[in-house]
């Protein structure tokens, strides 16, 4: 084959691989798998004189037409496979490969090794800040439950990068462990339990490409959490009950997500992982008005659990926005338009969760928020 029949073929080849993108741009016969992740698409553009002459409207629609052009999901997610297998670069945010190609969010590793270790004084105010706020709260029959929960780094340490690594180190949790004793206040420690149960547990309670603690391990918590307050309150709720496990290499739930934000095109290897056919039992029971502060471990526990045990369940997404999986922006509360001394004395019970990532910011603002309502002089 001579030079120029071979610049003819490619060209052809070219000329056809375009016909096809254009095609699928504008027909779309080829129904392709949506990308994961927070995507937002442009708004096609519309044209005005004013836009034109300055430019606006052609900006806007390269933008758009870089998000529409067919078949982008796929090209999008070659290049993200070829960046994964052969650099091990992950094109999503704050997403970090670890050894074995375990996946993590960077926060959790920095948590693991100390890097965000805030200080025994800094601890001991907020704790001390949570004895006097649930002391005077406990006098209006409300319980306030803080939650000290494990991260991926934590749990799967021998898969983190060594870079982040350091041999002399102190931890936000041990302190946080401590204090909390001390004061004797209400405390559930699933860093702990985690920890010790990781060998032992008949399933995994992390997944390799989630960040979240796996839907078996949600489990365990919601079970675990809704009889502590059976016990505190003294009271009869709903509860959990399952008598079947599932188990598959099929990831279910949200125990891939990170993988799914990396929207790749071919599966990373999983572990085998347990999924509980869960129902919910006693649903005439009594069910407590609970008001739950956390970061996102908690939300799938609400979505799946709690919110039909809870009486109306409040969950304030990190002190921010209540109830963030109400799929529309616009619908979502903001937690600083509401009447924070209200809401709270008219619950029965207040969790704090967060994860080891999180315990520097724990309990997200909101006991200084209660501290100055009931210790402020100036007020």
């Amino acid at each position: 084959m001579n030079i120029s029949k071979f610049h003819s073929i490619l060209f052809g080849v070219i000329l056809l691989l375009f016909y096809f993108i254009n095609i699928q741009e504008v027909f779309t016969p080829f129904n392709l798998e949506p990308l994961k992740g927070a995507i937002k698409i442009e708004a096609k553009p519309s044209i005005t004189k004013e836009s034109w002459l300055n430019g606006k409207y052609q900006e806007k629609e390269d933008k758009y037409n870089n998000q529409t052009f067919g078949f982008r999901n796929w090209f999008l997610r070659l290049y993200n496979q070829v960046h994964f297998s052969i650099f091990k670069i992950p094109n999503a945010k704050n997403v970090i490969i670890g050894k074995n190609n375990y996946l993590y969010e960077e926060g959790y590793l920095l948590a693991a090794y100390g890097h965000d270790y805030i200080g025994y004084d800094s601890i001991n105010r907020i704790l001390k800040q949570i004895k006097l706020v649930g002391d005077t709260l406990k006098k209006l029959n409300v319980d306030l439950l803080s939650i000290y929960a494990p991260g991926k780094g934590s749990f799967y340490k021998e898969f983190i990068p060594n870079r982040y690594v350091q041999e002399d180190y102190k931890l936000n949790h041990p302190v946080y462990k401590k204090i909390t004793l001390d004061y004797g206040l209400n405390h559930i420690d699933f860093y702990e339990f985690f920890m010790q149960a990781k060998d032992t547990s008949r399933y995994s309670l992390f997944p390799k490409t989630g960040i979240h603690w796996s839907y078996y391990g949600e489990v365990i918590v919601a079970d675990s959490i809704i009889k502590y307050i059976q016990k505190l309150r003294n009271i009869k709720t709903p509860e959990l009950y399952w008598d079947t496990v599932k188990v598959s290499n099929e990831m279910q739930a949200r125990d891939d997500d990170i993988e799914k934000a990396m929207n790749l095109m071919f599966n990373i290897g999983d572990l085998e992982m347990g999924y509980p056919n869960v129902r919910i039992i006693n649903q005439d029971s009594y069910k407590p008005k609970v008001l739950v502060l956390g970061d996102s471990y908690w939300d799938y526990i609400s979505r799946n659990f709690t919110r039909n045990i809870f009486q109306n369940e409040r969950y304030w997404y990190y002190n921010w926005l209540e109830n963030p999986h109400v799929p529309y922006w616009n619908d979502k509360v903001k937690v600083w338009n509401l009447n924070l001394q209200e809401i709270v004395e008219n619950q029965e019970v207040i969790i704090m969760i967060a994860t080891d990532a999180n315990y520097s910011a724990f309990p997200f603002q909101f006991i200084d928020q209660l501290y100055n309502i009931y210790y402020d002089d100036s007020r």
